[in-house]
């Protein structure tokens, strides 16, 4: 064997032999240092993360690490870890998933780059999230576990922030039949990639006989005297290596359960006229029952071919399977009569979802929802099937005509589109289910407000707030109470659902999924103690319901931090057996008090496996991630319970050591705050992130509070800005009953920032009086000794004076800011006019002298603040504000910019009103009187010249991309009534054109095909600046204006009424 073909393969040694070094320590030592100082096998050493510090292979351990150069950037040391979380051997993928969440776990700042970089999220984390969301489908629990974990060390990233896999149908060749070469290359390289991720050695020969009897089918082999030696060169190298051995070798078969896609395709091949098919799909068979995706691969085919030549009972027999499936009910036992053909779905779990990991004890409702899957991803084979055919040419139809196309679609129009829609949403495949719904409904416009409660259900489901608004508008009848709940909630307007349920429970619908959730509406309104009481009362009356309120009683005691009451009941056995989410966190955070860590894994492991079976039913097209948002959610969640129980453990040993545990829990906090950055921005996901770490950090304070006191005052303060974070969703959602209620929750811990929380609500709710005696009494409270602070010297406590200076400014911004923002509500137009020049008067001392004793960031907050404070002014400034302060604050904006653009959409838009609006009130004064008021004509012109110099001076000091920003408010004042103020406009324009030729010119299309004749006329005069004349610019200005009138000429042509769609 030469050396440097065992390069790829030195993982898979290594690994294989780790297990012997214990016991046979000489031999693998041998071994191993022989294959490390080979030359040749150097570049792959680096692949070698996994060997141990073992006395054994010591030389050889020091060597790997030399390899592996620790100084390398974060991105590369990301790649290199998702190309081992790939690699084809099981165990190595294992080692190299524990070694990513190491990584993950130390470089969490380095992560946070990548995710909230400059260019957005960084490719190589996309791929990775993709990477492990397929992971935790693998039939290896080892790597779908620890995938898990890896899920919830990156945490919930908002779906939003991932780019959408598009699929590009191009790039792909649809096979209609099975007796195409295209087919045979796709087969054998499915039947090799099962093969290789096989690790049962009875699976093996399954495989390997299939792989062996294609081969011989399609009559392909590597000699020149097969006809196929074409298709033999194609299968890439690898591929090849491992079919060799199967061209002469023989296989035997192996045993393994019957499951429901296996036993339909083995009653479905006997049935096939196509002889050539047959053989070929039974010589999958034994394949197809050991692998979901293989299976998955040949079932369609294996369907669709027997359409082709079955007669009509055969075809109803088919139609019978899959509706059963649609429909989801269990049948009668089947019968042993040799008679039945066909046996409807039975209780048997189904693995023929794509990649998918199905429990070893699969319920009834797990096995139909799979059994579900598996019959619309069918569905969709055939959907496509008969597109591709009908759109697509007739050169990769093979020996099949019109006859079958017509076969299949006649199959097809027997399924109702209804029906599948109402069986996705049954199984939670939501999308699906809307886009089958919305087909049906477009087929049959007649019954669209019938199907309304299904498309409301659909879009709560999907998180659609706009869409369940809009069906609750267009209702033709008043929405009944089911619905106003599905909309509230939707929406956020939990107490308004909260009201609902009341109404409900006076009619006496007193339905077990309504009182559970009533429960869980006061839960989600953070009112514990109303739903715990709610839940007894509800056993009290129907004791039966114990198992269906378990979940919610557990939640709410230990939300409520009743530890012991949470004990009693998850030690009763009516709960010993529910593996909800909330109870299963419940059992965790029993642990966690008891300082049980093996009890705490185990919980932590079997909670993740529950995610895992719900990802692995969430369906593997594009949108994956976010389909299974709410499990990658709660990956996240059980991290951070996880991080919690370390630090605690951590505090307690650091504190005997006699180490400072402070910066432990900045580490935690810090994690945890960017984590919540990336997380999706809704109430609905934050509110339950929120709610466990408040429990976590209350449960681990009292567990630190006796041994180390210092620990558990650092927690306090956090839990308190945690109640603060609920006040503001709260707040922002319009819930300010919720809000409050957080307020109340969040005062015992006194923090600062309390009263500007107070302030915002009060104002939320109209209560301005409220709001700024608030802020009036919450500034004294927080800074009693602000006049000693004026009289404190430079040099005494120079630290207090910093810190104590940092804070006032922040709070008094922040006032100012809130206050400016509604300054016409409650301020005359005078007082106004003195708020502003003094604001004004404070900004130009900022601008200048800001870097004297502010920070970088502090700058961008005080500018920030001062020129929010000025919104309302901008927007009305002419009926109060003098042109000498118009001047003032046009400067002044213009100079912010110079400090860079973290405000640019503050500043930029408002310097142009000004500039823009003061030179059409001068254009109309001058005009209306001419003759009359000419000193005060004169005295605006003066006023205009030196706006018209600054906007000249600034247009060459900063970079044309700011003024981009506000392109559509420029090209909107082409027509402005004043020359002097249009020269400049035209320029600006002509500056950008020159800047961002693509961007213009589709902003500025409309202008210059506008049919108001000075509007067209003006935008014809820009094009026509000499310095557009350049023969680049001339050019794609006239291909750009041969494609506008395209364009026209497309709108302006006319459609028939019956055509819909092109």
């Amino acid at each position: 064997v030469e050396i440097s073909s065992l390069g790829p393969l030195l993982g898979t040694i290594f690994i294989s032999l780790l297990p012997y070094l214990d016991n046979f320590s000489a031999e693998v030592s041998t071994i191993f240092n022989f294959l490390a100082q080979q030359e040749e096998l150097s570049p792959y050493l680096k692949g070698l993360f996994f060997v141990p510090d073992h006395p054994a292979i010591r030389s050889v351990y020091v060597t790997i690490q030399q390899a592996i150069d620790s100084n390398r950037l974060f991105l590369d040391i990301l790649k290199e870890a998702l190309h081992n979380v790939t690699h084809e051997n099981v165990d190595i993928r294992v080692e190299a998933l524990r070694h990513l969440k190491e990584l993950l776990q130390i470089n969490y700042r380095p992560l946070q780059d990548c995710v909230v970089g400059a260019e957005g999220l960084d490719p190589v984390l996309t791929e990775l999230v993709e990477t492990l969301i397929m992971g935790c489908s693998d039939t290896n629990l080892s790597v779908a576990l620890t995938c898990a974990e890896c899920l919830g060390e990156i945490g919930a990233i908002d779906p939003g922030n991932l780019p959408r896999k598009r699929f590009n149908m191009e790039k792909t060749v649809f096979q209609f039949s099975v007796k195409s070469e295209l087919f045979a290359l796709a087969a054998l390289n499915e039947l090799v990639r099962a093969l290789q991720t096989c690790r049962d050695t009875h699976n093996m020969d399954a495989f390997s006989l299939a792989i062996q009897e294609l081969l011989k089918v399609f009559k392909i082999a590597p000699s020149g005297k097969s006809s196929k030696i074409h298709l033999w060169d194609s299968f890439p190298e690898n591929v090849q290596e491992v079919m060799k051995p199967l061209l002469t070798s023989k296989s035997n078969f192996g045993r393994s359960l019957c499951e429901w896609g296996f036993q339909w395709a083995n009653k479905l091949i006997p049935l096939m006229k196509d002889k050539f098919a047959a053989s070929l799909f039974e010589s999958c068979l034994f394949g197809m029952k050991l692998d979901a995706q293989t299976l998955m691969f040949f079932l369609p085919y294996v369907v669709i071919h027997t359409l082709f030549t079955c007669d009509d009972i055969t075809k109803e027999l088919i139609l019978e399977e899959i509706l059963a499936a649609l429909n989801g009910a269990p049948t009668s036992a089947p019968s042993s009569s040799s008679n039945d053909t066909f046996l409807p779905i039975r209780t048997t779990a189904f693995t023929g979802f794509p990649s998918m990991q199905v429990p070893e004890e699969s319920h009834a409702a797990t096995t139909f929802d799979l059994c579900t899957k598996a019959v619309c991803t069918l569905l969709d084979f055939m959907d496509r099937w008969l597109r591709e055919w009908k759109g697509g040419g007739k050169e990769n139809h093979g020996t099949l005509d019109e006859a079958n196309y017509k076969i299949v679609q006649d199959f097809c129009s027997k399924i109702s589109k209804l029906t599948i829609a109402t069986a996705n949403y049954n199984c939670m495949e939501y999308p699906r289910a809307l886009i089958y719904a919305e087909a049906y409904i477009k087929e049959h416009p007649d019954q669209f407000q019938i199907h309304l409660p299904l498309l409301t259900k659909i879009f709560t489901q999907l998180d659609e707030k706009d869409a369940v608004s809009g069906i609750l508008t267009i209702q033709q009848q008043e929405p009944s109470l089911e619905d106003l709940i599905l909309a509230n909630e939707v929406t956020g307007s939990l107490q308004e659902a909260a009201s609902c349920y009341e109404r409900l429970a006076k009619e006496k619908v007193l339905k077990p999924q309504f009182m559970k959730g009533m429960v869980r509406c006061y839960l989600g309104l953070d009112q514990p103690v109303t739903s715990l009481k709610i839940a007894e009362g509800i056993l009290t009356h129907s004791p039966h319901l114990s198992a269906i309120m378990s979940e919610q009683q557990v939640e709410a005691f230990w939300r409520l931090h009743m530890f012991d009451e949470l004990s009693d009941l998850l030690s009763r056995p009516e709960v010993d057996n529910d593996k909800s989410w909330g109870t299963q966190v419940g059992r965790a955070l029993i642990s966690l008090k008891r300082s049980d860590h093996e009890g705490l894994t185990q919980n932590l492991a079997t909670t993740r496996r529950m995610q895992l079976d719900a990802l692995a039913t969430a369906s593997l097209d594009n949108g994956a991630y976010q389909n299974g948002y709410e499990e990658v959610v709660r990956l996240q969640m059980l991290s951070e319970l996880e991080a919690a129980e370390k630090i605690v453990q951590q505090a307690l040993s650091w504190q005997q050591e006699g180490r400072d545990c402070s910066q432990l829990v900045s580490g935690l906090v810090h994690k945890w705050s960017m984590k919540l950055e990336n997380v999706q921005q809704s109430s609905s996901v934050l509110e339950p992130i929120l709610s466990l770490r408040r429990t976590v950090l209350e449960l681990s304070s009292r567990l630190l509070e006796d041994q180390v006191p210092s620990a558990a005052r650092e927690l306090e303060p956090l839990i308190g800005k945690l109640w603060l974070k609920s006040a503001e969703l709260a707040r922002k959602a319009g819930s300010f009953h919720q809000a409050y209620n957080c307020i109340l929750n969040a005062q015992k811990y006194n923090l600062k920032e309390l009263f500007m929380e107070k302030a915002k609500l009060h104002w939320e709710k109209g209560e301005q009086e409220l709001a700024f005696t608030t802020l009036r009494r919450g500034l004294q409270e927080q800074f009693p000794d602000m006049a000693n602070f004026k009289n404190m010297a430079a040099g005494e406590r120079k630290e207090d004076r910093n810190n104590m200076q940092t804070d006032m400014l922040h709070y008094f911004l922040m006032s100012l800011q809130y206050g400016c923002n509604h300054i016409h509500v409650f301020c005359s137009s005078n007082m106004q006019t003195d708020m502003l020049h003094y604001f004004l008067m404070s900004l130009q001392y900022g601008c200048n002298h800001i870097h004297v004793f502010c920070s970088s960031n502090m700058q961008t907050d005080m500018l920030h603040y001062f020129l929010m404070s000025l919104q309302y002014g901008c927007n009305h400034i002419h009926v109060f504000c003098s042109s000498n302060m118009q001047t003032d604050m046009l400067h002044y904006f213009l100079m912010s910019l110079q400090y860079g653009c973290n405000h640019i959409y503050q500043s930029m838009p408002r310097l142009l009103s000004i500039y823009l609006d003061y030179g059409t009130r001068f254009a109309d004064i001058a005009k209306k009187n001419k003759g009359s008021r000419v000193q005060e004509v004169a005295a605006m012109k003066g006023y205009l010249d030196k706006m018209s110099n600054l906007m000249d001076n600034y247009m060459q000091r900063l970079p044309p991309y700011m003024f981009l920003t506000a392109f559509s408010q420029i090209i909107s004042r082409i027509c402005h009534p004043l020359p002097d103020v249009y020269s400049r406009v035209k320029m600006l324009i002509v500056k950008l054109i020159l800047a961002f030729p693509q961007q213009c010119m589709w902003m500025f299309i409309a202008s210059w095909k506008s049919s108001f004749p000075l509007l067209s006329k003006r935008s014809h005069e820009i094009l026509q600046d000499p310095l557009l004349k350049q023969a680049r610019l001339n050019k794609f200005i006239s291909d750009f204006n041969r494609l506008a009138d395209k364009f026209i000429e497309l709108i302006n042509t006319p459609v028939d009424e019956v055509i819909i769609t092109f």
